[in-house]
């Protein structure tokens, strides 16, 4: 697509804090910011408008927001782990806490911290996982693991993740600097 230089949001008139990150979802613009997140998507006449979406729960980390296919968009909030769901009209979207049978952890989640939060799909083992810091550690010692089929966690210690993605065979790869003993 193109389009002219005048044309532009002014994300900042939705509140929200600072942009974090961006998502494309069906045909609109997630865009997530500190406290928000706020829709881009044309209309029937191809314009272009923006809108909020949510305030009050956001994103600190581009990192650790994936899509998952035929789900949605999972992020880490300070709260919890969050889905947005739907259909292709922004109206349809419907935002779940999916990490209400582990929300006892996120009391202890660095909250400073979650700038540095990862996360990453594997489409071979229909599992999301999500790396945070809790009780004020420096590193990312917690691996929260969503199980698709089950709609289940599971919860990982002593993974030094650093970053992490999917190689295009479901594999997940994480990349570290840990010199301790494994």
């Amino acid at each position: 697509n193109q389009y002219g230089a005048n044309n532009f949001f002014d994300m900042g008139t939705f509140g929200g804090g600072s942009i974090t990150g961006m998502m494309s979802y069906y045909n609109q613009l997630l865009v997530f910011k500190e406290n928000g997140i706020d829709i881009i998507l044309s209309d029937s006449a191809g314009i272009l408008q923006a809108r909020p979406f949510v305030q009050g729960i956001g994103c600190q980390s581009v990192h650790s927001i994936v899509s998952v296919p035929n789900l949605g968009v999972f992020f880490v909030n300070k709260a919890g782990i969050y889905l947005i769901s739907g259909g292709y009209d922004a109206d349809t979207l419907k935002l779940t806490k999916v990490s209400e049978g582990i929300s006892g952890l996120f009391e202890q989640v660095s909250e400073n911290a979650l700038r540095f939060a990862r996360c990453a799909y594997s489409h071979k083992y229909r599992e999301v996982h999500f790396y945070l810091s809790t009780d004020g550690s420096a590193t990312l010692d917690t691996g929260l693991v969503f199980h698709i089929e089950t709609s289940s966690w599971s919860i990982r210690n002593g993974f030094p993740v650093k970053c992490i993605t999917a190689n295009n065979d479901g594999m997940l790869v994480f990349g570290s600097n840990f010199d301790g003993v494994a």
